[in-house]
């Protein structure tokens, strides 16, 4: 009786021994599908940032602070849980990080969009009051502010601004033209003035 409690003693430790490796892998293997699912938003995430015009610089220190995190792996089963706890904190930072960079990358290609448009809009008015013309230029600005306020990424605001750029040195060149030919008028006015004030003199 006393050998059979023994069998079934050594039994149960024996199971309960067996359980911890197979509970741990079973906690590893979840582990590792929340780190694979991780790994794939942010993948997906850099990818649509770098469509979307994501400073160059920025997305090679991304890629490199992701293989950091991906290259690391445990050399033993105990170790895979505290690391891959580890790898799924980071690749949270990393998302959290990137997001936060693409949209003050957004902010700031915005700004630099309304810049332009003061820019240009000022250009617009002067060359209007010194009579320039605008002819193949476009001019409605309503427009631009529409696509301004739908754009949604750097690469969309950075290329409306290249148009309004365009539009800006274009009438700019225009109204230096003027400024130059209304310069030598008036000089040439003035030197008729000082021909015949001098001509005056003289009553032949």
């Amino acid at each position: 009786m006393r050998g059979l409690r023994r069998a079934v003693l050594i039994l149960v430790i024996g199971g309960l021994v067996a359980a911890v490796p197979v509970s741990a892998l079973a906690s590893d293997s979840i582990l590792r599908g929340d780190v694979r699912q991780a790994e794939t938003q942010f993948n997906q995430s850099l990818s649509e940032a770098i469509r979307g015009g994501l400073d160059t610089t920025q997305a090679d220190q991304f890629l490199w602070r992701y293989s950091q995190v991906a290259a690391v792996q445990p050399s033993s089963w105990w170790q895979a849980p505290v690391l891959e706890h580890n790898q799924l904190d980071k690749l949270s930072q990393l998302q959290a990080d990137l997001q936060s960079q693409y949209q003050q990358q957004i902010a700031q290609s915005r700004d630099a969009l309304q810049r332009e448009m003061h820019r240009w809009t000022a250009m617009m008015g002067e060359a209007h009051q010194a009579g320039v013309a605008n002819a193949g230029l476009d001019t409605d600005q309503a427009r631009f502010a529409n696509y301004s306020a739908l754009a949604s990424s750097p690469a969309e605001l950075n290329a409306l601004a290249k148009v309004v750029s365009d539009q800006y040195t274009i009438l700019n060149g225009r109204l230096a033209a003027y400024r130059t030919a209304r310069a030598q008028a008036d000089a040439a006015v003035q030197s008729d003035k000082t021909l015949l004030a001098g001509a005056a003199q003289y009553p032949q």
